[in-house]
């Protein structure tokens, strides 16, 4: 698995572009709050964002969108959890949008 790169922030951004956080997403909340809207957001419309969030995933883990769709969910939380700098885009993203 790589570090996020670059170009994975370029996917983040589609996805989120796609998905129109900025006009669904009420960041006047809590964090934690925030957090868990964006996570069931993100699972109602998972289906319009498929081919970039594994075009993402392939990315870091270095193999192609096909083979990411076929990654475990287990080993895929585990693994997004070591990446520090994902969390770091989140958070640099909340603040543009505020």
């Amino acid at each position: 698995m790589s570090k996020f790169k670059v170009k994975d922030a370029f996917i983040m951004a589609k996805i989120i572009k796609k998905l129109d956080f900025k006009n669904n997403i009420n960041t006047e909340k809590r964090e934690e709050e925030v957090g868990k809207d964006i996570l069931f957001y993100i699972t109602e419309n998972i289906d319009t964002v498929q081919d970039e969030i594994s075009e993402l995933i392939g990315s870091i883990f270095k193999v192609s969108k096909e083979e990411a769709l076929n990654i475990s969910l287990d080993e895929l939380v585990k693994e997004f959890k070591n990446i520090g700098s994902i969390a770091d885009f989140f958070q640099s993203e909340r603040k543009l949008t505020k």
